[in-house]
């Protein structure tokens, strides 16, 4: 009977090297690339939609969050934001990207 052990060494190294990633409620997929930002470093901006385009350079400039990493996260949300877009920065801010 040949060894098993080449194989679990194998299959150790691969689930190391594998980055943690999770999925949200709108299949969006999350993958952890950053050391989390301290939540009290975290600072909300909540201002009218059309004025996100001036803090968020995106395609749809509906919310955006800026990270300097370890240090602190920005988080920009319009007026009437919704907890879906609160909790997409805050995962910025938390390490995880998509």
């Amino acid at each position: 009977m040949k060894s098993i052990l080449p194989l679990v060494l194998l299959f150790t190294l691969i689930s190391c090297a594998t980055p943690e990633t999770l999925r949200d409620q709108y299949n969006v997929s999350w993958v952890k690339s950053r050391k989390e930002v301290p939540q009290e470093n975290w600072i909300y901006t909540v201002m009218p939609r059309d004025r996100m385009a001036s803090f968020c350079i995106t395609s749809q400039n509906l919310a955006c969050a800026w990270v300097t990493p370890y240090t602190q996260c920005d988080i920009y949300l319009p007026i009437g934001y919704t907890q879906y877009m609160k909790w997409h920065e805050e995962q910025h801010c938390k390490g995880w990207t998509h």
